[in-house]
């Protein structure tokens, strides 16, 4: 048997460890290429509809008992057991809302919504953009925000106004107050008095 000397062995070796090299830099160039092939990007989408609806908080407003001739108002708490109303907008767009009140609350023969049933719209927050859509609603448009319609306003004895404009949707932002004030006309009857007042909120337009 022949023994085999260094420098052939070594050659061997060199010989071995560079087909080895070889064989691990063809697998990492394989490997490399199944991996680019795998790679992709991927898209998640969804479309969000559009949705109007509001939530009435406090829908009633309960005055304590009165007499002729006496006024009564929800920014006054001991002139009520519950009340004003409060109205959230609970959609995903800003929202113009529509007062309809179709029911006398006083039956007397001298009642003035003028003078004796009245409403006032508030801001529930601040910074809230809330307008009033009376100001101009041919044109439709949009005016300074207010915390505060000036003064009161009667309701409105057929059909329907627009009070509030572009009331936003946003939580924390999206909330209105409806304030009363009532004065009891002198020769109104005894009683319990009742009306209904509806909220209708549409989708402002752009």
């Amino acid at each position: 048997m022949k023994k085999i000397d260094n420098n052939t062995l070594s050659i061997i070796l060199i010989i071995v460890i560079f087909i080895s090299i070889l064989i691990t830099w063809d697998g990492m160039m394989r490997l490399q290429g199944i991996i680019g092939a795998a790679t992709g990007l991927g898209y998640v989408n969804v479309t969000v509809n559009e949705t109007v609806g509001i939530t009435m908080v406090t829908n009633t407003v309960n005055f304590t008992s009165t007499l002729p001739g006496v006024s009564k108002t929800t920014y006054i708490a001991t002139d009520i057991t519950s009340g004003p109303f409060n109205i959230t907008n609970d959609g995903t767009v800003d929202i113009n809302i529509t007062i309809t009140d179709t029911e006398t609350l006083f039956s007397s023969a001298n009642l003035n919504r003028d003078i004796h049933y009245l409403y006032n719209v508030t801001l529930a927050q601040k910074n809230t953009a809330v307008y009033d859509c009376s100001l101009n609603m041919t044109l439709g448009l949009k005016f300074t925000p207010v915390t505060s319609i000036s003064g009161w306003r009667a309701f409105p004895v057929s059909g329907a106004e627009t009070p509030i404009c572009g009331l936003n949707y946003t939580d924390g932002a999206d909330s209105v107050t409806i304030n009363i004030n009532i004065t009891v006309p002198n020769d109104e009857s005894s009683g319990t008095k009742a009306a209904r007042v509806t909220f209708t909120s549409v989708a402002t337009t752009p």
